[in-house]
């Protein structure tokens, strides 16, 4: 098992939506996916500096969804889809990696309250952890 060494955690003042169950355009919900992939990834850019693109680390990140209203476990999961996609540029590492554990949790919030919480969770790479990714 590996040993925590470090972390950065963050809240955004985000709306996310379940875009599976939104009915507006294609463009605006490809709009609305670019600018919080944007906005993530701007806002954890240098906080990650020195992890970005470290191979020798692996990362759980936490995305904690704030709203009035709660999704099922998949609506959730999608809702955050372009926070993922921030976080994982921020890291310079594909969001599917094995050097990333991705959880989702949800917090209800007061009314016409949202944010998103994004807690990142550094360990280093066991030697044998990594073989056994790449056997």
């Amino acid at each position: 098992m590996a040993a925590q060494t470090a972390g950065v955690s963050c809240a955004v003042p985000l709306r996310t939506y379940s875009e599976a169950n939104t009915r507006a355009h294609w463009t605006i919900k490809a709009k609305r996916a670019r600018e919080q992939r944007g906005t993530i990834r701007i806002l954890l850019w240098h906080a990650v500096a020195g992890w970005r693109n470290d191979k020798a680390r692996s990362f759980i990140v936490t995305l904690t969804r704030v709203a009035p209203r709660r999704c099922d476990t998949d609506n959730l999961a999608r809702s955050l889809k372009a926070v993922r996609d921030g976080v994982a540029d921020a890291l310079g590492i594909d969001d599917g990696s094995l050097q990333l554990c991705w959880r989702y949790a949800q917090v209800l919030g007061l009314r016409k309250e949202y944010a998103v919480q994004v807690q990142i969770e550094i360990e280093a790479v066991e030697k044998n952890h990594e073989e056994a990714i790449h056997d």
